[in-house]
């Protein structure tokens, strides 16, 4: 059996907060998913430059009546949900305080995104290991 993963990170660089996300289904619910996502997003879905339809939370606050459709979905075929979030605050204060005497730590420039990646990867292996 081969699984299907949709994963996607969210931020504002004006803010702290890292978090990246997403749902884990079989190969056979992800085309079931797909199919039946595909029909709410031509009646509900937002339309892009190149006339495409798309669902994108930030912009369905608004209108949250046909969000629960959107959620109908995914609850009936994806049965995983994972997540990691992190401060990016306190990843840099972490790199502050250590400390190992005699050495020089040249940090290379912090990569969050790989950070909450690897977050999100260590969590699903804990959980299936």
């Amino acid at each position: 059996m081969s699984w299907h993963a949709y994963i996607d990170e969210s931020y504002t660089p004006d803010r702290d907060a890292y978090v990246i996300g997403g749902c884990i289904a079989t190969d056979t619910d992800w085309i079931e998913f797909s199919e039946e996502w595909r029909l709410f997003t031509e009646r509900f879905g937002r339309i892009d430059a190149a006339r495409h339809r798309y669902f994108h939370m930030t912009e369905m606050t608004h209108r949250l009546e046909e969000v629960g459709f959107f959620y109908s979905v995914i609850s009936k075929y994806v049965p995983v949900f994972m997540s990691a979030r992190f401060n990016r605050s306190e990843f840099d204060r972490a790199i502050r305080r250590i400390y190992i005497p005699g050495a020089a730590i040249e940090w290379d420039l912090a990569n969050y995104y790989w950070i909450a990646f690897r977050c999100l990867m260590d969590k699903f292996h804990l959980a299936v290991c």
